[in-house]
């Protein structure tokens, strides 16, 4: 939840967990010489959720030139499950208890790991902020709109690989059943 908590105020922007991807690809594009890498020579790749990670870096602007190839297995940004189009934060903050305080997120912060613990996963998904995710991802892969044309582009530029694991994941990336 901390990746992905979001509220309609803006005072917890949502997508911190994207974010916190970018700085490490980063990270690794700015340092790699070090370890006598090639910065012009980068694939990210993930699994799963990690698989509709590497797609979501795919869109974002800010990533280009820090990667040039993806490979995203068994998840896709083209799940249903893949982003939210509402804010979070309020219906956890009303489970956690701390709703009726002067400052929810003081009433949050006071609390311990093992209460913030969440385990209804289904909240915890990125969000079309129209900065980290200017736009559905539908809307940007397959180029419905001009102001994600850049986006678009970016997307376009890079090689991309897809796979899956299993037919449960197939049917997924390809919108069969749910």
């Amino acid at each position: 939840m901390f990746g992905f908590i979001q509220s309609a105020d803006g005072k917890l922007p949502g997508n911190q967990g994207l974010l916190n991807q970018h700085l490490g690809i980063k990270w690794v594009h700015e340092n790699m010489h070090a370890f006598t890498g090639n910065p012009n020579d980068v694939t990210i790749f993930g699994e799963s959720a990690g698989g509709a990670s590497v797609d979501f870096q795919s869109l974002y602007l800010g990533n280009q030139g820090y990667f040039q190839r993806v490979i995203a297995q068994s998840g896709t940004v083209l799940d249903y499950r893949a982003v939210r189009a509402t804010p979070n934060a309020e219906p956890f903050i009303a489970k956690k208890g701390c709703e009726r305080e002067p400052d929810p997120l003081k009433c949050l912060r006071e609390l311990t790991p093992r209460q913030l613990q969440d385990d209804d996963t289904k909240d915890w998904q990125p969000f079309i902020d129209r900065d980290f995710i200017v736009a559905a991802p539908q809307e940007i892969i397959f180029g419905k709109n001009t102001h994600t044309k850049n986006a678009t582009n970016f997307f376009a530029s890079l090689d991309l690989m897809t796979g899956a694991n299993n037919l449960t994941a197939l049917c997924i990336l390809y919108g069969y059943g749910k």
